[in-house]
């Protein structure tokens, strides 16, 4: 109920000060403050909790015995590292991926016209998802944000370093390398057939590094890795790119020329994604979750390039169309349920203090796998 609650209060307050945009972008930075703390703070929430406490309780032990991790995720090994070197606990792990999450999105955020709606619209399927559960592929996301401005500001060479950037986070990020072909220049089919060739020895890598991260997570705490909600999520995308490339695509590219290529790519690969979901629904899925930005990109402008009698009905989808699927999603999972209720947060103090988070070497090593 206090997620569902977050969400209503937040499009309360955007549709409140629908015709303040002056007042929203003063009240934008305490909203992304609010929901930094949020994240970063929380305590014992997240699918994914637990994994990544095995994780980080791994990458104490010396490198060579750890080589398969830092070869896939060598940024995510090096500052879990850096945490362990000045003896700061798990639970520092999601604050800094949390912050990388949420300066990529504030980086986004203040290109838009409405930084408030972008960032409100993000909250019930991406935050809660990645930066709250995920958290290296939440940092890989944030991460992304910046790729996303260099491709838009046809920066070659910042997107390249920002896509490296994120695979280091989380290799799924290495999809992205395939839009280099478009940064510059005019959009052609040749581009879209190289980049096409480009992406599928990535996804076959992707596919595989999947496939070995289960099997690590089945091994080691005996759990599954799932994508259950996989298909409403990406369903969401694909709708929003149909949106936009039957209705908008030729006001957009009149209007907003500079991020017309983002928004059509984007567009293009959230249908793929649908395409991709019966083949593996969990590579359909991770990659769908970095396009979620983009989906926001489009929804908060729509009140800006709208027009007609059915303008009010367009402004109001977004909100309308994320509630009813968060609805469903809260309602109907079970993992909800067992992942992020109830909520707490560590900030003003760690709960459940008898519970250590500063484990000792014998524990760290006891987690390894046999197999090493």
């Amino acid at each position: 109920m206090t997620y569902i609650l977050i969400f209503l209060f937040l499009i309360i307050l955007r549709y409140s000060l629908f015709d303040q945009a002056k007042f929203s972008k003063q009240l934008y930075p305490y909203v992304l403050f609010f929901l930094f703390i949020f994240s970063a703070f929380r305590f014992e929430i997240g699918c994914d909790w637990g994994n990544y406490r095995t994780i980080h309780l791994t990458t104490a032990l010396p490198l060579d015995q750890i080589w398969y991790r830092f070869l896939s995720e060598p940024l995510h090994t090096l500052t879990s590292k850096v945490l362990h070197f000045f003896n700061l606990s798990y639970l520092w792990v999601h604050v800094y991926t949390s912050i990388l999450f949420f300066f990529g999105i504030h980086k986004l955020a203040i290109r838009q016209p409405d930084p408030l709606g972008f960032l409100i619209l993000l909250f019930p399927i991406l935050i809660i998802n990645m930066p709250m559960s995920a958290v290296k592929q939440g940092a890989a996301i944030g991460i992304m944000c910046l790729a996303y401005i260099a491709f838009s500001e046809k920066k070659l060479m910042s997107f390249l370093i920002y896509t490296a950037l994120a695979a280091g986070f989380h290799t799924s990020a290495i999809i992205f390398f395939a839009l280099t072909p478009f940064i510059k220049g005019e959009f052609t089919l040749k581009k879209l057939f190289v980049s096409g060739v480009l992406a599928l020895p990535i996804l076959v890598l992707i596919a595989l590094s999947s496939a070995a991260e289960t099997a690590y997570e089945r091994y080691v705490i005996d759990q599954y890795l799932k994508s259950a909600g996989g298909i409403y999520r990406i369903g969401s995308l694909a709708i929003s790119a149909l949106l936009f490339l039957v209705l908008f695509r030729k006001k957009w590219k009149a209007t907003s020329t500079e991020d017309y290529r983002l928004l059509l790519l984007g567009s293009l690969i959230m249908l793929a994604c649908m395409v991709v979901v019966p083949i593996s629904s969990v590579i359909g899925d991770r990659v769908g979750y970095y396009l979620i930005p983009i989906q926001a990109i489009f929804f908060a402008r729509l009140p800006y390039i709208a027009a007609g009698a059915f303008r009010p009905y367009l402004i109001a989808f977004p909100y309308i169309f994320l509630s009813a699927l968060f609805l469903l999603w809260t309602s109907s999972s079970t993992l909800f349920t067992q992942c992020y209720v109830p909520y707490k947060n560590w900030i003003i103090g760690v709960p459940e203090r008898e519970r250590d988070y500063e484990t000792d070497d014998e524990e760290r090593r006891a987690v390894i796998p046999e197999i090493l």
